[in-house]
């Protein structure tokens, strides 16, 4: 059977990112005000616009993460991954004895 884990940012990594994204877009909207006043400035004007478009969709997904991060696993914006072998921790069908020597195969793993 695979197991599944989600791995998704922590809340104030979100926060912190939004944060810093903030400073980003102040940054592309600085530069992108005194290249306006440049003659010939459009391959920069362009490049800022781009710069300010891959700001605003990180934000969205910070934000998007921040409004989901208290609802499922699934929900979040996460990302799915399998883990193959792992112990899981209601397995009531195995006895104490099979736990450990689980356990101790995977400190061997290591």
């Amino acid at each position: 059977m695979k197991q599944k884990a989600y791995i998704k940012p922590s809340k104030p990594a979100l926060i912190i990112g939004l944060i810093a994204l903030i400073g980003f877009l102040a940054f592309g909207i600085f530069f992108f005000v005194l290249l306006n006043d440049e003659p010939e400035s459009g391959i920069g004007q362009g490049f800022l616009l781009f710069w300010m478009l891959m700001v605003i969709l990180i934000g969205a997904y910070f934000v998007y993460g921040l409004i989901n991060y208290n609802k499922t696993d699934t929900a979040g914006a996460g990302s799915e991954i399998h883990i193959p072998g792992i112990v899981t921790i209601n397995d009531s069908s195995s006895s104490f004895d099979e736990k450990l020597r689980k356990l101790e195969e995977l400190k061997k793993m290591d």
